[in-house]
């Protein structure tokens, strides 16, 4: 019976065979790889350009000795499309409610939202600004 010995055999794919089956095996990997991740980018690039919301002015109102019940928030919008926006607000970033319904800002313009919110003097107040399109900017505000 003969017998079959692996280290000298000449069955097997040379090495240049093998080194150019896994050199296009990770080109295609990485073409396919690189075609995802472009068009997923391309597709959240859209969104950023059409709506891009930003923090023109905040103003405390009505302050009577160190305290005030009103803020007035100027919010752009330097992108190619019209949003609606609400704004949110609290004392802590975490706990923000609705305190401006919604308002359309159009591209390329600035609306002025004003909420009933009591303040107290050196204080820091947090916003939140959200578009319709899911936007959304944070800041916030010392009363002075």
């Amino acid at each position: 019976m003969p017998r079959l010995s692996i280290i000298g055999s000449n069955k097997g794919i040379s090495p240049i065979l093998a080194t150019l089956l896994l050199v296009v095996i990770t080109t295609a990997a990485a073409v396919v790889t690189y075609s995802w991740v472009m068009s997923y980018i391309s597709s959240k690039g859209e969104k950023a350009e059409a709506v891009m919301l930003y923090l023109a002015n905040v103003r405390f109102t009505n302050s009577t000795s160190g305290g005030g019940t009103g803020v007035v928030i100027d919010i752009g919008n330097a992108g190619t499309t019209s949003t609606k926006v609400r704004i949110y607000g609290g004392n802590a970033p975490n706990n923000l409610t609705l305190i401006c319904s919604s308002k359309t800002i159009p591209a390329g313009g600035i609306q002025t939202f004003q909420a009933n919110m009591t303040w107290v003097s050196k204080k820091t107040y947090y916003f939140r600004a959200v578009s319709d399109f899911g936007v959304s900017i944070e800041f916030n505000a010392k009363a002075p």
